[in-house]
């Protein structure tokens, strides 16, 4: 039996909510406000899992009955998307930290779809035959695809190729894991990840180069890891140039840049025209892209990074671009920012989602710094070190971006200026 709810809010992963014999219930497919008849998944003691069999009253923020599981969100508004980005935000500043915070309107660029510069396939062998696609979520479940919603127009072409290509040739090697496309909206990089090197690397090139203009073979040790340290450049291109406002940049096989890049010129804004001192950290740099966006004539920039590739790509733009105030840091950001922390007055940090180390936090403790930037990819690390960093810091501003629309996941920016005497 199918029981029917009315969902009464949206959770953090995209899931409507409802109540099933008094037990909270997640269902994925559903928004809020809605009613639809439900299959059940998991049924525990404090709450229910479940997913939509059918929808019979629509939320007036739905415009799409379409779903993907790489974009739960898609059927939504992007106004309802926006809102549910600031409130989930507050929310969570409030239940993990205790903060009660006002949150700024979302900042977006009014795209639902065609917006990566940057996708994933991943392959596995089903039958006998390698398949392409997409992981399901939380799962190393393939679901083969064609097509990508979320991708720039120029990946899109590309997927549809090699999904054609995979089709025809009915491959049966096992060496390939996955394949990692870049674009910058001209040209197209593609990274076949491997678990070791093909015996005949010539007829790889043939078999892919039609597809891109530069091709990387990339050691993944492990099964989990897409990217591993090591990338051969094979074909074309070495990277791929980028221009960015008044920067530009190149990107290689595994530097770091965000996947939306209209909004990632948002957010470089809203942090230029926020930054309140003239030495400045750019911790987790990548490519200090932001290093180099908000830098002037009248700033000192130290960028802090350990990845080889990024800091190569950082080298090489700072060069293009003309700039002398910006050093290159290379080492973890543990242990390079005591270095320079004493002599600046602002700290960006873009950390990656396991957010910051309890050693970054006390060394801030230690040498109080004027003001913090603090990107943020994950709501729950930020509340977390928003807890800590609260009892030192005001907190004047949180900004969502929305960098990956259609999808849960949440882009902020927070504003954290020292605590006066």
């Amino acid at each position: 039996m199918n029981p029917i709810i009315k969902t009464y809010d949206l959770d953090y992963q995209g899931q409507g909510i409802g109540k099933l014999n008094e037990k909270t219930t997640f269902i994925k497919g559903m928004f809020a406000n809605e009613v639809g008849r439900i299959s059940i998944i998991k049924d525990k003691k404090n709450y229910v899992t479940a997913e939509l069999v059918e929808l019979i009253e629509k939320s007036p923020d739905r415009i799409s009955d379409l779903s993907f599981d790489y974009a739960p969100l898609y059927g939504l508004s992007l106004d309802a998307e926006c809102l549910w980005q600031e409130k989930i935000t507050k929310e969570t500043l409030k239940k993990i930290a205790n903060l009660d915070v006002s949150v700024n309107p979302t900042v977006s660029d009014n795209r639902k779809l065609h917006y990566r510069n940057k996708i994933t396939l991943h392959t596995k062998l089903i039958n006998g035959v390698l398949k392409l696609g997409v992981y399901r979520e939380q799962s190393r479940d393939l679901i083969e695809i064609n097509n990508h919603e979320l991708a720039l127009p120029i990946l899109t072409k590309t997927i549809r190729e090699l999904s054609t290509l995979f089709g025809i040739k009915q491959f049966t090697f096992n060496w390939l894991k996955h394949i990692t496309l870049r674009t910058n909206e001209k040209q197209v990089m593609m990274v076949l990840s491997v678990n070791e090197t093909p015996s005949d690397l010539s007829s790889v090139i043939e078999l892919f180069k039609p597809y891109a203009d530069s091709l990387y073979i990339n050691h993944s040790i492990e099964d989990y890891e897409i990217l591993g340290a090591d990338s051969i450049h094979i074909y074309g291109l070495k990277t791929l140039p980028l221009e960015f406002n008044h920067v530009s940049f190149n990107i290689g096989p595994s530097g770091f840049f965000q996947v939306n890049t209209e909004v990632a010129k948002k957010m470089y804004d809203h942090i230029k025209a926020n930054i309140r001192g003239r030495i400045i950290i750019d911790a987790y740099a990548g490519m200090a892209s932001i290093g180099q966006y908000i830098s002037n004539n009248e700033t000192t920039v130290y960028a802090i990074e350990s990845n080889e590739d990024s800091i190569i790509q950082a080298k090489a733009s700072i060069i293009q671009n003309k700039l002398s105030n910006i050093e290159i840091i290379q080492g973890q950001v543990e242990e390079k920012l005591e270095i320079v922390i004493p002599k600046s007055d602002v700290i960006i940090f873009d950390p990656p989602r396991s957010g910051l180390s309890e050693r970054i936090i006390d060394m801030i403790i230690e040498h109080p710094i004027k003001q913090i930037v603090y990107v943020s990819c994950d709501l729950k690390t930020l509340a977390r070190d928003m807890k800590k960093l609260s009892e030192y810091y005001v907190i004047q501003s949180i900004t969502p971006f929305r960098m990956f629309p259609s999808t849960y996941h949440v882009e902020s920016i927070t504003l954290l200026s020292l605590k006066t005497a």
